[in-house]
């Protein structure tokens, strides 16, 4: 089973002005053109959730894992967007304790 639920917003400032700001608050890290903060991944539904030090790397999740994380990228549109994103094994108890 494979849900994904994501929220976030839209921005006018530009990337490199929401990266200085985000950066000077929490340790945000960049692969290619997007940044991340937190990847965190939790491997079965009773695992505890921890560092997913694969999250810069292409890689598939394994089926009863998930993952979250934050997300700061431009869209095909060049719009920026700024979400976080919780996929893969995801159940309302999960949901619940990541809102």
């Amino acid at each position: 089973m494979v849900n994904t639920i994501f929220g976030g917003f839209e921005t006018t400032q530009s990337l490199e002005e929401v990266v200085r700001y985000t950066s000077s608050r929490i340790a945000i890290i960049k692969v290619g053109n997007t940044y991340i903060y937190s990847p965190m991944i939790r491997h079965n539904l009773q695992s505890k959730w921890v560092f997913n030090e694969h999250a810069t790397q292409d890689y598939n999740l394994e089926p009863n894992a998930a993952e979250k994380m934050l997300i700061i990228e431009k869209d095909e549109q060049e719009v920026l967007f700024v979400s976080c994103t919780l996929q893969g094994n995801v159940t309302m108890k999960t949901y619940t304790m990541w809102v």
